[in-house]
């Protein structure tokens, strides 16, 4: 079932590449989405799954469960619409 989904380049590499700004970390927080979403939809995690979620966790400084992930998105873009 992997096959039917596009991970994200962060799960396959665990390296994180985002600019060190707010459009990096909207699109940081777009690959923790995706990563959870395809997760919930019943997939099974690919192998550096943990490695890439890690390294997204690191660059927001936050710890990226699915509850988290989805609080610091709601954050965001809240925050988003006042720029």
């Amino acid at each position: 079932m992997n096959s039917e989904f596009i991970w994200p380049d962060i799960f396959t590499t665990g390296v994180s590449s985002y600019p060190k700004t707010k459009e990096g970390k909207g699109m940081a927080l777009a690959d923790a989405n995706t990563g959870w979403g395809i997760c919930m939809s019943g997939c099974k995690p690919i192998d550096n799954f943990g490695k890439g979620m890690a390294a997204i966790g690191v660059f927001l400084g936050e710890t990226m469960t699915p509850e988290n992930t989805r609080k610091i998105t709601e954050e965001y873009l809240r925050d988003k619409d006042h720029d």
